[in-house]
């Protein structure tokens, strides 16, 4: 058996900047790769599901004695069932059957009826066997399969949380490692607490070499999904941006607590709190526009 999949662009990955399948076709284009190509069954997904391609292709296999397919994604929530109702999917119907689909797998004797394929409803109305498969999704791509055809302001503000629970978790990561190293120097030179330039020497070394460890981390993990240039040139580039996000945070936090203990007279442990609050804020705003921009 042959199978052609057809992978379709999708306006989430556009949207955000993610990633592209470098072949992914305009969904007006299906007809005429279906026309075009000699395959037994072609199989039409969206981009951001190509991961799963050999899990259709088991379903393909599975249900081969049906003209169409329809993948369909288990619902999650109340709420993604409303979201599917209201929002138009990448792979379109006219009657809504595919609404909440993933996935169209379609036989070659069905395209064969039809001389001139312009639409899925024209070989809908055609086929006499189909067959509704329900695909379970993990949940991460899921969600940016159903809520990535909501328009571009509020899609950041759902998506962008994801991304900024790791980014937390990673700076996490890096206090720990600053820390860690801090304790290292001390303990196994502790001449550097002697003197003022060893205490900043001692800072610095623990500062830059958790700053690398943070900057490693988003790029392998937060901003893995970003569509941008992955050579050594532009790595070492968005690590030198990465220094200047750091010193904005740095900045940010020590005039949040000049500003509330010096002018207001807050608790200092209350103004550092919110220093480390406008810090990450800042940093984060300035790694995702600025460092990680595409």
């Amino acid at each position: 058996m042959i199978y052609k999949i057809i992978v379709v662009k999708s306006d989430f990955t556009s949207k955000l900047g993610l990633k592209k399948y470098r072949d992914a076709v305009d969904p007006n284009k299906i007809y005429d790769i279906i026309g075009e190509a000699s395959a037994d069954y072609y199989i039409i997904v969206p981009d951001i599901l190509y991961p799963y391609k050999r899990d259709i292709l088991r379903i393909a296999e599975e249900f081969k004695d049906n003209d169409m397919v329809i993948v369909i994604g288990k619902p999650k929530s109340p709420f993604s069932r409303l979201l599917l109702t209201l929002s138009k999917s990448p792979i379109t119907l006219k009657n809504g059957k595919l609404q909440s689909s993933l996935a169209v797998i379609i036989r070659k004797d069905l395209v064969q009826k039809i001389n001139n394929v312009t639409s899925l409803d024209d070989l809908l109305e055609r086929a006499t066997r189909i067959a509704e498969v329900l695909y379970d999704v993990p949940l991460y791509d899921y969600v940016l399969t159903i809520y990535g055809r909501l328009p571009k302001t509020f899609l950041i503000a759902l998506h962008e949380p994801l991304r900024i629970i790791k980014f937390g978790l990673v700076g996490f990561s890096g206090a720990i490692v600053n820390l860690g190293t801090i304790q290292f120097l001390s303990t196994h030179y502790p001449a550097l607490l002697t003197s003022p330039p060893g205490l900043f020497l001692m800072a610095y070394t623990g500062f830059e070499i958790s700053l690398s460890w943070n900057f490693i981390l988003h790029e392998l993990w937060t901003f893995r999904d970003l569509e941008l240039e992955r050579g050594l040139l532009s790595r070492i580039k968005r690590w030198l941006k990465y220094h200047v996000a750091s010193l904005g945070s740095l900045l940010a936090q020590s005039a949040t607590i000049g500003l509330l203990t010096g002018i207001f007279h807050f608790e200092v442990i209350v103004s550092a709190a919110f220093g480390i609050l406008a810090g990450f804020i800042l940093n984060y705003l300035i790694g995702r526009f600025y460092t990680w921009k595409k």
